[in-house]
């Protein structure tokens, strides 16, 4: 027996479980972690240690800015020429990137219509925007169009954000 009653109790048990289970939060942790976000260790960082090309990143291969005209009477004109040579998508270049899908399809429809268009009229508003006005023919007699130009911030060229469908009365 031990002089004075019972030896004191060890808690080398208690504090080797806390550990073990604190590990064990530790590797469950880094494990979601590393199912969630797969390249959460990885270095962000240009600079290689060893000098080696680390390949191509995402943004170095995604496609270039589209290359808007300089002026917006090009870009109505290239549109016009497009139309005309029954080529949708040379005609779809002149639209602002967030409009290139929907403006295909109404260069398409107006190509499958057979629209031969010609620029009737420009102005320029006071708010930075150029209307033009088309006019011509398609397989429904004469039409006409109105499409809205703006200067894209980030490149500078000029891009068309909307046509509308306008059927002139004038015969």
């Amino acid at each position: 027996m031990h002089p004075g009653g019972q030896p004191p109790k060890s808690k080398t048990g208690l504090i080797v479980g806390l550990s073990l289970g604190g590990v064990a939060l530790l590797v469950g942790g880094f494990a979601i972690l590393a199912w969630v976000a797969p390249g959460f260790l990885l270095d962000d960082e240009d600079n290689n240690a060893d000098g080696a090309n680390p390949g191509p990143t995402a943004e170095d291969t995604r496609e270039a800015p589209p290359s808007y005209p300089a002026d917006p009477e090009e870009g109505a004109q290239r549109f016009v020429e497009a139309i005309n040579s029954g080529d949708a998508d040379a005609a779809s270049t002149v639209a602002c990137e967030i409009y290139a899908e929907s403006s295909a399809e109404t260069a398409q429809e107006l190509i499958d219509a057979g629209a031969q268009l010609e620029i009737e009229s420009s102005e320029r508003s006071d708010d930075g925007y150029v209307t033009f006005l088309y006019h011509g023919t398609d397989e429904s007699g004469n039409i006409g169009r109105s499409h809205f130009f703006r200067q894209d911030d980030d490149t500078g060229g000029w891009c068309a954000v909307s046509m509308y469908v306008a059927t002139r009365l004038d015969g």
